[in-house]
């Protein structure tokens, strides 16, 4: 009995023996693991430090995209970023606020690129008609502002000109229906005049690059003048006249008071359909 529990012994002396160097390259894989994570997060931390402390922690480039009338120097300046602006802090929401405030920007969006680039995205507002004021020339604006005299050189090339817009309610109206007017139509209208009257206090007349004049009202404006290139296939492109759109819409032509030409009005025929 004493033999056979000596070799029991042995035998599991002999088992755990023969598992040790298992054991010790099972370790030394674990610790040789650990010193890897550690020697990283070290470096890690190094490169993060070394990062905050040099140049490359704050904004090396503003890239600006979208301007036409707006400089991008002054979205830049506007933003009020530079090559002391920390990268990491920079704050897009505030940015894209600030240049916001601009009158002639809609929209500016913000991004910013690893490692210190930022890029600026605007959308301006639509300039869509101009007024003269004593020999300067006042841009309107889609959202109804109008801006102070610019140089001929910032006119829109298309644009019409509007007169007599002393009332600044129907000027903001007349800025919304002229957003909606299709860019065939708006480009052959020469001028927009404001011209109210006892009994039409908000009635327009148009005078287009063709020859043709509409009188017309602010209210609704858009879908009116979206209908006039069909009116205008109805008519005598030789004989000029005016061109009532209203309730009733029809034709005078010039020097024929007494006669005029009733027109078809598809907003009307489709809703009889």
């Amino acid at each position: 009995m004493k033999e056979g529990g000596d070799t029991n012994k042995q035998g599991k002396l002999y088992h755990l023996e023969d598992r040790i160097p298992g054991i010790k390259k099972q370790r030394k894989r674990k610790a040789n693991s650990m010193l890897i994570i550690y020697l990283s997060v070290f470096f890690i931390l190094i490169a993060v430090i070394l990062y905050f402390q040099s140049p490359f922690s704050h904004v090396q480039e503003v890239k600006v995209t979208g301007t036409h009338y707006v400089s991008q120097d002054e979205v830049v300046s506007l933003a009020d970023v530079s090559q002391e602006t920390s990268f990491v802090q920079l704050q897009e929401d505030e940015v894209a606020k600030r240049i916001e405030n601009h009158e002639e920007i809609a929209q500016a969006t913000v991004t910013k690129h690893f490692p210190n680039e930022v890029n600026i995205s605007i959308k301006e507002h639509q300039r869509l008609a101009y007024i003269e004021k004593e020999g300067r020339f006042h841009p309107l604006l889609d959202n109804g502002v109008l801006l102070s005299d610019v140089s001929e050189e910032q006119l829109p090339t298309s644009a019409p000109l509007l007169e007599s817009w002393n009332d600044d309610e129907a000027l903001k109206i007349i800025a919304a229906e002229l957003e909606d007017v299709p860019e065939l139509v708006l480009n052959a209208i020469s001028t927009v005049t404001y011209a109210p009257t006892a009994d039409e206090p908000m009635r327009v007349i148009v005078y287009m690059n063709d020859g043709y004049e509409i009188h017309t009202m602010v209210k609704g404006f858009a879908q009116k003048m979206a209908d006039y290139p069909s009116i205008v296939a109805q008519l005598d492109p030789e004989q000029k006249g005016v061109i009532h759109l209203g309730v009733a819409s029809y034709f005078k032509a010039y020097g024929e008071e007494d006669a005029s030409k009733e027109l078809d009005k598809h907003d009307e025929e489709n809703e009889s359909q």
